[in-house]
């Protein structure tokens, strides 16, 4: 993830998500992306989705804290 360019990193994020709409990883950069950028519903959006790709009872309980 480019920090100094958040932009990219949401476009490149969201273009992988299309590539592959179960790509966990991607959905979890993107919305700590968000997060970083102060785009709270956004993150939470993209956090709740990477819920229905995992069973890891510790990134639901991470997400959930959110």
């Amino acid at each position: 993830m480019l920090l100094s360019q958040p932009e990219n990193s949401i476009n490149n994020y969201k273009r992988a998500i299309e590539i592959n709409p179960k790509f966990l990883e991607a959905y979890i950069n993107l919305a700590n992306v968000y997060l970083n950028t102060k785009q709270y519903k956004e993150a939470r959006e993209c956090f709740n989705n990477a819920l229905k790709f995992t069973s890891d009872q510790r990134l639901i309980k991470d997400i959930n804290y959110l």
